[in-house]
């Protein structure tokens, strides 16, 4: 039989340092082993079992005091990596996802302000009631705002970097959760919080309409738009249908805009260098991508008369981009440097500034 706690020390000895273990872990699994022996020794069963509980919330208490110390270092070392290349794009991803967040959610508040007789404007809502109006705008907002966060911010933050492989990796990985993000919140999060700002208004500002209102395209599930899309078609209702469709296929767009313009950034700085010159590249690009949605937006596009598919018109953009990124990429690994003579004497100086800040000593200097 084993004794309380053994599978616990083989999952600290996979985390822990030998020395964590000596002094940390072994002790407080001796006390809770030796005690358990005693107490059933004595034949106190409900003893042995509060032993055994609170042996284990101790180690738990331990092991994750423990760990959170070191995440904090680790953390920092690993944000610093590359001459912080790491920790610039995650900052630069999340002031510019911020910023469009918080400039789109203006123009919906700015529709709530009223003017009075003698021509004060003023809100005709409570504290409260301004306070969820504020929370339902952000995951609409904040969708967008990751799609336009993640490629603007990797520019930003790795521009004059050095990009290894682990700095491409992790940035990569930053692209594939802003993805997923936006994924999961427009089709979960996003349709409630757009449906309870419409009922919260609805209820406030009509008589006629304080009954549950119908959800609209924007309020609906990806599974649910596509299941009032079929019934549009079947029903012969084009016109509903290319709504929809629109609405459906633009929601795909921006969850994948993430991903397909924070690799093309990443292609762009590792195929020709992190100066000034590739991030022009990139965000010309970027922007090119952006305005080509924007002029599409007309419901004409959409409609079963136009020429271009829907399908088509809306996975033009990103199949142009996946397919520049990939040949950016390979060109990255062909036998010219990735690196410009100009990004690698900026980095040769940064390091070379940074260790003698560090150290105290620069090269070739005195203290």
């Amino acid at each position: 039989m084993k004794r309380p706690g053994e599978r616990l020390r083989m999952l600290a000895s996979r985390v822990c340092q030998p020395h964590a273990m000596e002094r940390l872990i072994d002790p407080v699994l001796a006390d809770l082993q030796c005690e358990y022996a005693a107490a059933q020794t004595r034949g106190q069963v409900w003893r042995g079992r509060w032993i055994r509980l609170a042996g284990y919330v101790a180690f738990w208490k331990v092991f994750g005091m423990h760990t959170a110390v070191r995440t904090v270092p680790a953390a920092r070392e690993w944000l610093a990596a590359d001459d912080r290349a790491i920790g610039r794009a995650l900052g630069g991803v999340t002031v510019v996802a911020t910023v469009v967040t918080a400039v789109l959610m203006l123009p919906p508040l700015r529709m709530l302000i009223r003017t009075a007789n003698d021509e004060r404007a003023y809100l005709p809502v409570t504290g409260r009631e301004m306070g969820w109006l504020f929370l339902y705008l952000i995951p609409a907002a904040l969708t967008i705002g990751i799609a336009l966060g993640v490629p603007f911010g990797i520019l930003w933050g790795l521009r004059g970097r050095v990009l290894s492989s682990s700095s491409r990796r992790a940035v990569a990985a930053l692209a594939i959760a802003g993805a997923l993000t936006g994924w999961f919140t427009q089709n979960t999060v996003m349709p409630a919080a757009n449906q309870a700002f419409r009922q919260l208004i609805a209820n406030h500002f009509t008589v006629a309409n304080r009954g549950i209102l119908v959800r609209g395209a924007n309020e609906l599930s990806l599974w649910e738009l596509s299941a009032r899309i079929e019934a549009a078609i079947r029903g012969g209702r084009a016109a509903d249908a290319g709504s929809l469709l629109q609405s459906f296929y633009m929601r795909w767009v921006i969850s994948v805009a993430p991903l397909v313009l924070g690799l093309f950034a990443i292609a762009v700085y590792a195929a020709d260098g992190t100066g000034w010159k590739s991030m022009a590249i990139g965000a010309t690009a970027t922007i090119a991508y952006i305005t080509f949605y924007i002029a599409i937006t007309p419901s004409g596009y959409w409609s079963a008369a136009s020429r271009v598919p829907p399908f088509t018109l809306a996975w033009i953009p990103n199949v142009g981009v996946v397919l520049l990124t990939i040949k950016l990429f390979l060109r990255s690994r062909g036998p010219a440097n990735h690196l410009r003579p100009d990004s690698a004497l900026r980095a040769s100086s940064r390091s070379r500034r940074s260790a003698t800040r560090e150290g105290g000593q620069g090269y070739g200097g005195r203290p």
